[in-house]
Parts: structure tokens; C-alpha cells; sequence
């Protein structure tokens, strides 16, 4: 069953515009409660653990459980998620880096959240725009195939009559 939701949840992703989407979603909230929970003095490896929860996407969950098994090896946090490019974008291990070298992750990481949610705000918004005017052709149609099913009896009486 695993198995298969795996691939599920992969082949969601690759979905043009809702795959981005997603992965905007999601990488927001993690950054979000990783900054909190940075902000709060929890260790890098306790973060990531309870980061993973923030979505049901095993891809996700699976990527940044090779990351915080990885993470106690010594490796950088940027360089990991550098190393799950196929999943993370190169913006959040560049972004991770700076908050490393500075020492302010969780206000690199609550910077990365901002970004992200923006992200989606603006695609969600864009996506509004195109649907709200199908939703009304779609609609019309609707209504005009009702009117047309509402008065076919009545012009079919009309021919009987003669």
C-alpha cells in the first residue's frame, strides 16, 4: 500500500501548476515550524522530525527523514537539502546557507516561510483569475442546457397541435 501512495503522491507533484503548488505549500509550513521551533532552542534533529509531520506527502516525509539522518553526520542543513534538489527547490538550500553562515536560522527559515507563502498566495490568485471566468461559460452552458430541456416539450406540443 506504501508503495503505492508513494507514487501517488510523486506523480502529484509532477502535476504542471498544482505539483508547484504543493511543494510551495508545504515547504512554507515546514520552514514556519522549523523557525519556531529554532526560535525556541530545539535541536536541528528534534526540528526536523516534527517539520515532517507538517504534511501527509510521504515524498516529503521520506526526503526530510534522509535528512535528518544525514544531518548528525556533520553535514550542513543547505548542503542536504542541496542534495534533495529533485524535491526541495535550490532557493531553500542557498537561502538555508546564508541563515547558517550568519548564525540566524530561524530567522532565515521564518524569511524562507514569508517567501514561500507568497509564492502561493500569488499562484492561487492567478489561478482565481483563470477560473472565475470558466466557471461562468461553464454556468451559462449549464443554464442554457436547462432552459432548452425546460422548453423542448412546449415547441413539441406546438407540432403535435398541427
Amino acid at each position: 500500500m506504501e508503495p503505492f501512495r508513494f507514487a501517488v503522491h510523486k506523480f502529484q507533484l509532477k502535476i504542471p501548476l498544482f505539483g508547484e503548488l504543493i511543494k510551495k505549500a508545504v515547504i512554507s509550513r515546514m520552514t514556519m515550524i522549523m523557525a519556531n521551533l529554532q526560535a525556541a532552542g530545539v535541536g536541528i534533529v528534534e526540528t526536523l522530525k516534527i517539520a515532517q509531520t507538517v504534511t501527509d506527502n510521504l515524498v516529503f516525509v521520506y526526503a526530510i527523514n534522509r535528512i535528518s539522518e544525514k544531518i548528525v553526520t556533520g553535514d550542513s542543513l543547505s548542503k542536504l537539502f542541496a542534495d534533495e534538489k529533485h524535491i526541495f527547490p535550490a532557493q531553500l538550500a542557498q537561502l538555508t546557507s546564508v541563515g547558517e553562515n550568519t548564525g540566524n536560522m530561524e530567522e532565515m527559515f521564518q524569511s524562507i516561510s514569508n517567501y514561500y507563502e507568497e509564492e502561493f498566495d500569488t499562484v492561487v490568485k492567478g489561478l482565481s483569475t483563470i477560473i472565475e471566468p470558466l466557471m461562468i461559460v461553464v454556468i451559462g452552458i449549464i443554464i442554457g442546457v436547462l432552459m432548452v430541456a425546460l422548453y423542448m416539450p412546449i415547441f413539441s406540443m406546438g407540432q403535435t397541435i398541427k
